[in-house]
């Protein structure tokens, strides 16, 4: 469940939001939380496209806290109720306003994220425009930048605010989630955006021609896509990171700071990489390049979550068995006929995590719809139910009843929601990616899917 996605009257989920999901999730006896990123959302309003995949999205910082700290007051945050069953990040920016108030009335002096809030507040004197588009400034080094620093400082310290504020708001979340024996499994992209303080930072571990990308990332054609999926990421220079790979082991340590578990974005990356050529308008075109492969998890510690969908070699397969991480199976991609499709809940193993759909997933519902009567009563033959019974409701119970040590159902999955509560569709930009919420009401039918599913014998 992303937190954007969570009720409340703010018009996006907050961390407000998430403390009262956290008694839903006590309530239903679930195990653990499964988020999308927390960072700051970048173009499309995505956030795989982040200004920076270390930060938090300020707009999940719930007014109501702040309200409690003295930092506004009721009325002002009246002002900024807007129930609404789709986030229109448009509209949300106007949240600052708010937030600004917070922040001239604490008598804190903010420590978050020093080099995040540099870049907001660079990228804002800069009208928006990306980091290579401005000028001197776009050398993180550059002579002058100390100066801008210490003549806007005290907009750089309102971008450490809002950090400091949001990570304490998330590790009160954290922190009862744990409380309710519930942990929170997290998501790290594999990829940052070109547009991101990583990369602006960083840029000796990044293949760029001068401050733009030689290549860029996607995957070929498969099943999101027939021409592929063109994500447009800067490619990461693995021979210039060092033999430790210290920046992203960095990364993967902050993660553990939000998260009890942390799932491996695009995990096959790290064999294998698809890399395209700059400036190539899809993915069709493109080469595969080795990744760090095994020398990236020697030593390394955690409990992680590898996301090994995709075109999926051998060699990839090899790397997941040496690094012992559980790796996923969707139950939507194992329909296609095939007795053997590694997907379908008769061939999930116990060491994987077991999901109807990811966010890039219809809902199970629509998939459902999507079929059509043969369609239909082969996916009901090959998990052996009933041919008259519910398609949805089969998929359901067969992924709480695989062998697979934890299963994760969206909650819109579990309140039986149509398309319209898709999360994201790949290789698309709208305004109905990444917008969905939940209603009460909805709320209340998932709540009644998992405890019926429970009294049906399911574990």
């Amino acid at each position: 469940m992303p937190v954007f996605s969570l009720g409340g009257k703010y018009g996006i989920g907050t961390f407000g939001s998430a403390l009262k999901f956290v008694d839903f999730l006590a309530e239903v006896d679930a195990d653990a939380w499964q988020v999308l990123p927390l960072c700051p959302v970048g173009v499309g309003a995505s956030p795989y496209s982040s200004p920076c995949s270390d930060a938090l999205e300020p707009l999940f910082i719930d007014p109501d806290a702040l309200m409690r700290k003295g930092l506004v007051t009721k009325a002002e945050c009246a002002e900024c109720t807007t129930p609404v069953s789709r986030v229109n990040y448009l509209k949300l920016g106007a949240r600052m306003k708010l937030f600004r108030k917070a922040f001239e009335r604490s008598e804190t002096k903010p420590s978050g994220n020093f080099d995040y809030a540099l870049f907001m507040t660079l990228k804002v004197h800069f009208g928006g425009k990306p980091w290579y588009e401005w000028g001197e400034y776009a050398d993180y080094a550059c002579h002058n930048i100390q100066k801008f620093y210490l003549s806007h400082k005290r907009e750089v310290e309102f971008y450490q605010f809002l950090q400091q504020e949001a990570f304490e708001q998330w590790n009160a979340v954290k922190i009862y989630a744990h409380e309710k024996n519930i942990q929170i499994i997290g998501d790290v992209p594999f990829y940052v955006a070109h547009d991101s303080v990583e990369v602006w930072r960083n840029k000796d571990i990044f293949m760029l021609d001068g401050n733009m990308p030689k290549s860029v990332a996607g995957v070929p054609p498969d099943y999101f896509s027939e021409t592929g999926q063109l994500w447009g990421n800067p490619i990461y220079d693995w021979h210039n990171m060092g033999d430790d790979y210290a920046w992203w082991k960095q990364r993967l340590k902050r993660a553990f700071e939000l998260y009890d578990v942390v799932r491996l974005d695009h995990f096959r990356a790290f064999d294998e990489f698809y890399a395209v050529p700059y400036g190539k308008t899809d993915a069709r075109e493109g080469e595969w390049m080795p990744g760090p492969s095994i020398e990236f998890f020697d030593g390394l510690k955690g409990k992680f979550i590898a996301e090994d969908l995709g075109i999926i070699t051998d060699s990839v397969r090899d790397l997941l068995a040496r690094t012992g991480y559980p790796g996923m199976r969707v139950l939507q991609f194992g329909f296609d006929g095939d007795p053997s499709n590694p997907h379908l809940p008769t061939s999930v193993p116990e060491n994987c995590v077991c999901y109807t759909g990811t966010h890039d997933n219809m809902t199970l519902k629509q998939f459902v719809e999507s079929l059509d009567e043969r369609e239909r009563m082969l996916a009901l033959s090959l998990i052996g139910a009933n041919e008259h019974g519910d398609l949805a409701d089969a998929i359901l119970g067969s992924g709480y009843n695989s062998k697979a040590e934890l299963f994760v159902v969206p909650l819109f999955d579990l309140a039986g929601l149509g398309g319209e509560y898709r999360i994201n569709t790949p290789g698309t930009v709208s305004d109905l990616n990444w917008s969905c919420r939940i209603s009460e009401a909805d709320e209340k039918k998932a709540k009644e899917k998992i405890l019926r599913l429970r009294a049906f014998g399911v574990r």
